[in-house]
């Protein structure tokens, strides 16, 4: 199997380009790589530690800062505005913070993203 080009590689695995190349930087050691941007070439000994990191999805957790908006009725949560997506969601908060968190109070929220839908908990 001769090097490929990752253009090449992103039309048979239908990704966009930037997000391929992205995954090459973090995923691939340097020496499997040649070239640079667009133009690289991967041999192939890359080619199969890509073939495992795209079929791998991963949980890219993303924070949002937050409004809190108002308790839940479960003591493990409160629901918060976030800005960004315009949504009022429920997050999860630890135990000990159920009494801290008063509506107006500006927080971090992660959400993560997985089959079932997207989930949100306080970070610090």
């Amino acid at each position: 199997m001769p090097k490929k080009r990752i253009k090449t590689i992103a039309v048979n695995y239908n990704l966009d380009l930037d997000y391929l190349l992205e995954l090459i930087k973090d995923k691939l050691p340097e020496d499997t790589v040649t070239g640079t941007g667009y133009a690289s070439w991967i041999n192939e000994e890359g080619q199969l530690m890509l073939d495992r990191a795209i079929d791998i999805p991963e949980l890219t957790p993303k924070i949002y800062r937050a409004v809190v908006h108002s308790k839940a009725p479960n003591r493990s949560y409160i629901y918060v505005y976030i800005r960004e997506i315009q949504k009022k969601v429920p997050a999860v908060i630890p135990r000990k913070f159920e009494d801290h968190f008063t509506p107006g109070k500006n927080i971090n929220v992660e959400a993560i993203t997985d089959d079932t839908g997207t989930s949100y908990r306080y970070v610090k």
